[in-house]
């Protein structure tokens, strides 16, 4: 293949052969034959999930990879790495998909599956997929009947020795833990951080800033962070902070605890 020619009107290059004859190749998928505007091939990236390119084109190549955040230096037992993700994970409605957990007993996914069959019967071919120790997934026919039979809360399975409890599943049932919020007050920045970035700064000494009340700080010059400990209990008095050269004592009182977290089993505390 040979010398390249600039894109053409029509989203095209010309790469001109051995022969001399010139081959029209689209810069969009690269192939030859057509132009952008006349180009049907249908392109996915498996980078970015996106539909308007290639993987060789996609941006993320050549973007600074990310990395988890260490917070809650100020202590022992406050330290965590956080994912510093800026879309939530989210479950449509429309999508029936209920955690059925095991309350008393044991049971197999043939066995729910079979239990199942027996006391619903809707016309719903059931399955039953293990999710973690003590419960499954299960898809059901639709919301409204997930919520139906919560009500419930625990109930026997007809010929099984088990007691079962059905909730909408949703991405939060992956976690093992759940951070408590609360309010503290924020006092010793230096003059370079009294500023919405600088009290994100002092908060992340305690845990994951939630929230800055900058209302508050206009009208009474007070700091107030909300923010995501790991144990309110062991938040201290003080901890360093660095502004190159110097360090800080920067000071922390417990105002408010907002919602108080600790372990979560199949996402529930």
């Amino acid at each position: 293949m040979g010398q390249v020619s600039p894109t053409n009107s029509d989203g095209s290059k010309s790469v001109e052969q051995r022969e001399g004859l010139a081959v029209k190749i689209c810069y969009r998928c690269e192939l030859p034959g057509h132009g952008i505007k006349a180009c049907k091939i249908v392109l996915f990236c498996v980078v970015c999930g996106k539909d308007t390119h290639m993987v060789t084109k996609c941006v993320m190549h050549t973007q600074a990879k990310p990395i988890s955040q260490l917070v809650g230096s100020a202590a022992d037992g406050l330290q965590m790495f956080i994912a510093p993700v800026t879309k939530k994970a989210t479950v449509e409605s429309k999508d029936a998909m209920a955690l059925v957990s095991v309350h008393f007993g044991e049971i197999t996914a043939e066995q729910l599956v079979n239990a199942f069959n027996r006391m619903f019967q809707w016309g719903w071919a059931w399955s039953a997929k293990p999710f973690a120790p003590s419960s499954f997934l299960m898809r059901f026919p639709s919301v409204q009947k997930i919520d139906e039979i919560n009500q419930f809360n625990d109930f026997c399975l007809v010929g099984e020795r088990a007691e079962v409890m059905v909730s909408r599943w949703s991405p939060e049932n992956l976690a093992q833990f759940k951070l408590t919020s609360v309010w503290v007050k924020v006092s010793g920045l230096p003059d370079s951080l009294l500023n919405y970035q600088g009290f994100c700064m002092a908060g992340s000494i305690l845990g994951t800033v939630q929230e800055i009340d900058m209302i508050t700080y206009r009208k009474m010059d007070v700091i107030r962070v909300r923010v995501g400990v790991m144990d309110h209990r062991k938040i201290p008095e003080w901890g360093p902070l660095t502004v190159d050269p110097f360090i800080y004592r920067i000071y922390f009182q417990l105002e408010q605890v907002v919602e108080l977290g600790g372990p979560m089993i199949s996402g529930l505390l």
